[in-house]
């Protein structure tokens, strides 16, 4: 369990009415449903909703995942080599961008300077896998896998997941 970090696209003028009519289309059709659904009988009503707002979410904004925090460990960026190189200077660009948003999983925006000082530079301890490899021999916990085929280290300290496709 962690925490995951995006960077989410600010959509431009024409765009924003583009989606607010489809935002008003789709709320309308709920509505419609809504009212399909009260002569129902529990259990029978259509629970679409939550796969409405994402849907939503994902036809609205452009994201891009950067990473993970997971508590004890150091934080996990997500390689992105069309919008950031595996450098800290590169990646504090990005984040900084005017376009763009930094947000957690549940929408709530992050200050990009917050965000390397809390999630970065405050865990550079934590764990990656081969010190937690080693934790775990130490306290009696062997595990045999290979942490080098899931991440690597930068040599600016930077731990990066090798596969984009994690959450």
């Amino acid at each position: 369990m962690g925490t995951n970090i995006y960077m989410r696209k600010i959509p431009k003028a024409e765009r924003k009415k583009e989606l607010m009519d489809l935002i008003a289309k789709q709320y309308q059709q709920r509505i419609d449903s809504i009212k399909d659904d009260i002569g129902r009988c529990p259990g029978e009503v259509d629970s679409s909703l939550d796969e409405d707002i994402d849907s939503l979410r994902q036809q609205i904004y452009e994201e891009v995942h950067i990473g993970k925090l997971s508590h004890g460990w150091k934080f996990l960026f997500v390689p992105n080599p069309k919008f950031y190189q595996e450098r800290k200077d590169s990646i504090l660009a990005f984040i900084h961008s005017e376009d763009w948003i930094l947000m957690d999983e549940s929408g709530e925006t992050i200050n990009p300077d917050m965000f390397w000082e809390e999630y970065v530079v405050s865990h550079e301890n934590g764990f990656i896998f081969t010190t937690y490899q080693e934790w775990q021999i130490r306290h009696g916990e062997a595990n045999q896998c290979d942490g080098s085929s899931y991440e690597h280290e930068t040599a600016e300290g930077l731990r990066f997941a090798n596969d984009a496709d994690f959450s």
